[in-house]
């Protein structure tokens, strides 16, 4: 272990990291004295805490970085005074959410990005615009894909190889 040890008063429950910053979220108020509920970011070498804070109602449990964005996922209802249901992309100058807005009718368990798709899957049944509990969706427009698993209940982990997701939660499967 390094001297990095910004204290926080909570369960973290994911990681990301992006442009120097370690993203942090999960179960608590306060980083290092610094109030940051459900989302935080911490400078990667000093461990300070940024002054990036969006403030979120609902609670964030995932985490994904890409393309200049954070998205988190979880039991989200608002970003900022925004609505955003279980979903959002967050700008990383502002803190303030994109209009990107896939909308989920539940919370967001698992989530990741992975040859330029955002993949979701949690506790919903519509998500995109789709019927799915597991979706591909476009990083731009939050539609979901025509890739349709058709699992009846949201997968608890993923994992990528170029040409195949496995899936497990209830069950492990292979996907194309």
């Amino acid at each position: 272990a390094t001297s990095w040890n910004p204290f926080v008063d909570g369960p973290v429950y994911d990681l990301a990291v992006g442009g120097g910053i370690v993203y942090l979220a999960g179960g608590f108020n306060h980083v290092d004295g610094h109030e940051r509920r459900q989302l935080a970011g911490i400078d990667e070498a000093s461990g300070a805490v940024t002054p990036w804070y969006p403030k979120v109602e609902g609670e964030v449990r995932q985490l994904a970085y890409g393309s200049g964005k954070l998205l988190a996922g979880g039991a989200i209802k608002t970003v900022v005074s925004i609505v955003r249901n279980g979903l959002a992309a967050i700008d990383l100058a502002t803190g303030k959410p994109t209009a990107w807005d896939p909308n989920p009718d539940g919370p967001v368990s698992v989530l990741a990005v992975h040859d330029g798709l955002v993949y979701a899957s949690g506790s919903f049944t519509h998500i995109g615009g789709q019927g799915r509990s597991l979706a591909a969706l476009d990083p731009v427009t939050g539609a979901a894909t025509d890739w349709n698993p058709g699992l009846g209940v949201g997968a608890a982990c993923l994992a990528f190889t170029d040409e195949v997701v496995f899936a497990a939660g209830v069950e492990l499967m292979a996907l194309d």
